[in-house]
């Protein structure tokens, strides 16, 4: 048997409600034995094992951070989301769906920043 069963994948949103609840928001601080520098050599290193189709075991002071380095990303705004935020065509305000103008200026804003990879946020 498993240690690991298969699961339904996704999270119910009272049971994201409960994580998001009992994530420490302050930056955890490293484990002094680490074998990476930065969080982009951690990354690439994770991404290498990855593509090798090898195991990844971090330690918990390492899972932590991902984590929250994880979380801090899926604050972040789609970058549909960021083009609604700045559209500002027609007389009526905001509109449904965001012009092509608006959508080149989210281009340059989550090129600079970031955005999160998934569809917009459900309402």
């Amino acid at each position: 048997m498993s240690h690991n069963p298969r699961r339904e994948p996704g999270l119910r949103p009272d049971e994201v409600a409960r994580v998001a609840a009992s994530l420490v928001r302050e930056t955890p601080a490293p484990a002094e034995n680490r074998r990476w520098r930065d969080l982009f050599e951690l990354a690439c290193w994770i991404s290498e094992r990855a593509a090798m189709s090898k195991r990844v075991i971090l330690s918990p002071p390492t899972a932590h951070i991902v984590a929250h380095q994880l979380s801090k990303c899926h604050e972040k705004p789609t970058r549909d989301e960021v083009a609604l935020m700045i559209c500002r065509r027609g007389e009526g305000g905001r509109c449904d769906d965001p012009c092509y103008e608006c959508r080149g200026k989210a281009n340059i804003v989550v090129a600079a920043y970031g955005c999160r990879l998934d569809g917009p946020r459900q309402k």
